[in-house]
């Protein structure tokens, strides 16, 4: 059975997630704006990120369509600033989820999403993505590393 992973973000660096992911995934692609998936769904391309051909696989919806539970794994890709208050409209539908923060920087309190995230989501597993990894190395399949810390890896 193929995974399904939500990608939440559709900034160049989640485009290049769902990208990557697509070979071996079932992949969905969100955004918060509704031209910006009319766009995407007609090109193919993400006007962040216009190099990239998006595969033909990779399901592109607004995050208003989201379904709890839809996803083995949720990569949270919105830029850090509006995280907390996209968070809270959608924390009853992906609470429970797996989550792993893609978003890179401080929140509008100067502290890390991951806080925002357990308070919100206390039902949910959720980790951080760090590494040297860039979008464009992500869509072109180039090596990269990465690491995924969790708070408490025996609980995963």
């Amino acid at each position: 059975m193929t995974r399904k992973i939500g990608i939440l973000g559709a900034g160049a660096f989640g485009t290049a997630l769902s990208i990557s992911y697509s070979k071996d995934y079932q992949v969905s692609l969100y955004s918060g704006f509704e031209d910006h998936v009319k766009s995407m769904k007609e090109t193919r391309r993400n006007e962040f990120f216009e190099e990239f051909q998006i595969p033909d696989n990779v399901n592109i919806d607004v995050v208003d369509n989201l379904e709890k539970n839809a996803f083995d794994y949720i990569f949270w890709g919105f830029p850090v600033k509006p995280s907390v208050e996209i968070l809270n409209s959608l924390k009853n539908i992906i609470n429970g989820s797996n989550i792993v923060i893609c978003s890179k920087g401080l929140d509008n309190n100067g502290g890390f999403l991951f806080e925002s995230f357990k308070k919100l989501l206390p039902d949910s597993k959720i980790g951080y993505l760090s590494g040297p990894n860039f979008a464009v190395e992500l869509a072109e399949y180039k090596l990269s590393m990465a690491d995924i810390a969790l708070e408490n890896s025996s609980d995963s």
